[in-house]
């Protein structure tokens, strides 16, 4: 099973048919059936970059396994605050 984090790159010089998605954090995992966990994904460089710029991402989560897409769900990532 594959967990995949992307977000679609936009702006003002870039236009509809130039928009591509940006692949921001991916994790492979192992789930017996029936097994729910809750998985944690890192950001990549790009997804630190972003991240580091706009404050907040609306990001696209793909859950896959063997290829056949499972399940997306949209997420908004935000970076920690420091204690």
């Amino acid at each position: 099973m594959t967990v995949t984090l992307s977000v679609l790159q936009q702006g003002a010089f870039i236009t509809t048919a130039k928009r591509r998605t940006i692949t921001i954090g991916a994790k492979a995992v192992t789930l017996a059936a029936g097994q729910k966990r809750a998985i944690l994904v890192t950001l990549n460089r790009a997804g630190k970059r972003l991240l580091a710029s706009h404050g907040r991402l609306p990001a696209l989560v793909k859950v896959s396994c063997g290829g056949v897409l499972i399940k997306t769900q949209r997420v908004q990532i935000t970076s920690r605050r420091h204690k």
